[in-house]
């Protein structure tokens, strides 16, 4: 059983940093704001008031990964969906970050598909995000992603992670001025 040790770095925007003691499960805190908007046909678009303020180098680091193997695209047709669907809904919230999105091989939850992982160059394996429920948290990958609703989620789980990298760089630098 692992233990889990949780960091507040800051009690009034609620961002949080958790990791295990084996440093293989990790993650990210931080609330987010997003303002939806329908289109003419009625397409549920996702505009990000922090997405034009993600550091690009912070969120370089991310990379997220949306299964394409044959239990997640089954579950796709089962749905009537494109085989993409899952990997461009990801690609059209990502507008202009520097995340990366991949099309991957299978992500090793094929009961759980269609499925998406997330992660960070500074971490080994896929890290585990707020937003995700405790069986996604526990075994690192968002579960089911089948709608818009469950892309919306994925997205504003990783923008959370680098806003919270970024806020974290900011702490580091003001402390490093402090001690000057």
């Amino acid at each position: 059983m692992k233990s889990t040790i949780a960091l507040i770095l800051s009690m009034s925007s609620g961002v949080a940093l958790a990791f295990s003691s084996d440093n293989a499960h990790t993650s990210f805190r931080r609330r987010g704001t997003h303002v939806y908007s329908t289109t003419e046909n009625e397409e549920k678009t996702i505009t990000t008031s922090t997405a034009a303020a993600l550091d690009p180098e912070i969120a370089s680091k991310f990379k997220v990964m949306v299964c394409g193997s044959t239990s997640c695209a089954k579950q796709r047709r089962i749905m009537r969906v494109d085989e993409y669907a899952t990997y461009g809904g990801i690609l059209s919230r990502k507008g202009d970050s520097e995340v990366q999105v991949e099309d991957a091989g299978c992500l090793g939850s094929c009961k759980k598909a269609p499925c998406v992982a997330i992660m960070h160059e500074d971490f080994s394996g896929y890290v585990s995000l707020e937003g995700m429920t405790d069986a996604e948290f526990s075994d690192r990958r968002f579960h089911k992603i089948k709608y818009e609703e469950d892309m919306d989620r994925v997205w504003e789980s990783v923008e959370n992670a680098v806003q919270v990298m970024m806020e974290e760089d900011d702490e580091e630098e003001e402390d490093e001025s402090n001690e000057e």
